[in-house]
């Protein structure tokens, strides 16, 4: 066996390309130190019973920005929650979103909680006024109008709002993008091209190292990235399968162990049909992918078909279902963060299925009768079977377990 997994031989860029451009116009961002902005213009939700705008009025603020479609926002709720419970009577909290007022109200009426006081941005002019770029983020401003702390809303905890309390001086920035729940600068640039796909060694030395991916779809192409991650992991994700249940991997020399991997794929939406069911049936791009990660990192990839003991997620209250339909219609997330605490915005069903399957390590599969199409909104405890089931009963369904034909992802390294 080679010393590294990229030898020359083996690791290479592929790049073909019509076009393609990326930019971002970038505008300032509030950090720790710098004056908070007003939100004197921003408008309260009516069920808060707000009459005056809000001002900081000489008092420690907790501002936090949010949308109905980020999940990751949606999960942060029960701590925010917390927190306003224990430190109201000290810190105010409020929360900013640029959405409609019907939609907002909508979302609250099917039975989510956010405690503190709730704004409207009609104009997105708080979102440009604080420099953001990526939700859900925080800010923590002091007495004087000055701006503690800037971080991801993750990051807020009770020690931290009782240090800035005791000391009222700024602290370091914290903030780290979210690739699932970002929410670009609306100036980003993407121009379409022909095919792009690049891999690389991963960076692992660098501060908060931990796998990241985004992808994004456009009417004539689409992109996905990761970064830092484990070959057979990264390979998975994009194929949006779970490698602890749908992958075997034929390694006797440990190579798929090798060093984290970066990876670029994009891809017009018309080209490579020939993959369209080389190894999964309608998934060109995936198959595309797979082949080109079996040359570059030198595996053959096959699929298997065993019989195994599968969990079904089935209908059983197809009134419950319908209500969970989403209220959104362009954008999509989720956070799986907390297997307690998990949350999907705008998700198809087969989505659902993964992430159950990510959390639990069970294959699971859809009945055929939940097979038509639609998008829903979720909130679910995957810590246990038991929690899962009283979690899935709430939208009508509930997994049965079988024994099922399934396709397994075999990657064979053993010609390495």
């Amino acid at each position: 066996m080679r010393n590294s997994l990229f030898c020359k031989h083996r690791f290479f860029y592929l790049i073909l390309l019509l076009s393609f451009g990326f930019t971002i116009a970038l505008k300032a961002q509030i950090l720790a130190g710098d004056k908070a902005p007003s939100l004197s213009f921003l408008e309260p939700l009516a069920s808060d019973n707000i009459t005056a705008p809000y001002s900081y009025d000489d008092q420690v603020t907790v501002v936090y920005f949010w949308a109905t479609w980020c999940a990751p926002c949606i999960a942060s709720f029960p701590r925010i929650n917390e927190l306003v419970d224990q430190f109201s009577d000290e810190i105010s909290f409020v929360s900013i979103t640029a959405e409609a007022r019907a939609k907002v109200h909508s979302f609250f009426d099917r039975g989510k909680v956010l405690k503190g006081i709730k704004l409207i941005d009609n104009d997105t002019l708080a979102y440009k006024a604080f420099g953001i770029e990526s939700i859900p983020i925080a800010f923590i401003v002091g007495k004087n109008g000055v701006v503690l702390w800037r971080g991801n809303s993750k990051d807020l905890t009770e020690d931290l709002l009782q240090t800035i309390l005791d000391n009222d001086e700024p602290t370091q920035n914290t903030e780290q993008e979210s690739a699932v729940a970002a929410d670009k600068d609306e100036n980003a640039v993407f121009e379409a091209s022909l095919f792009s796909f690049i891999v690389s060694t991963a960076d692992t030395t660098i501060a908060n190292s931990f796998p990241r991916g985004r992808w994004q779809y456009e009417e004539d192409y689409f992109i996905k990235t990761r970064e830092n991650d484990g070959i057979v992991e990264g390979i998975a994700w994009f194929l949006n399968i779970n490698h602890r249940t749908r992958i075997k991997v034929i390694d006797p020399q440990n190579v798929s162990l090798s060093p984290k991997i970066n990876y670029y794929y994009k891809c017009g939406n018309s080209n490579f049909r020939q993959y369209e069911n080389r190894y999964f049936a309608n998934n060109k791009e995936g198959n595309h992918f797979l082949h080109l990660m079996g040359e570059t990192l030198q595996f053959k990839p096959s699929i298997e078909r065993n019989h195994n003991s599968v969990w079904v997620l089935s209908l059983t209250d197809s009134t419950l279902l319908q209500k969970s339909l989403s209220i959104q219609k362009n954008r999509s997330s989720y956070n799986d963060d907390d297997p307690g605490n998990i949350e999907m915005v705008n998700m198809p069903l087969s989505f659902l299925a993964q992430g159950i399957e990510r959390n639990l390590n069970l294959p699971i599969d859809i009945s055929p009768a939940l097979s038509q199409v639609g998008s829903y909104d979720f909130s679910f405890n995957a810590t246990s079977m038991e929690a899962l089931q009283e979690s899935l009963l709430l939208y009508g369904l509930r997994l049965i377990e079988e024994d099922k034909e399934i396709e397994i992802l075999v990657l064979d390294f053993s010609n390495h």
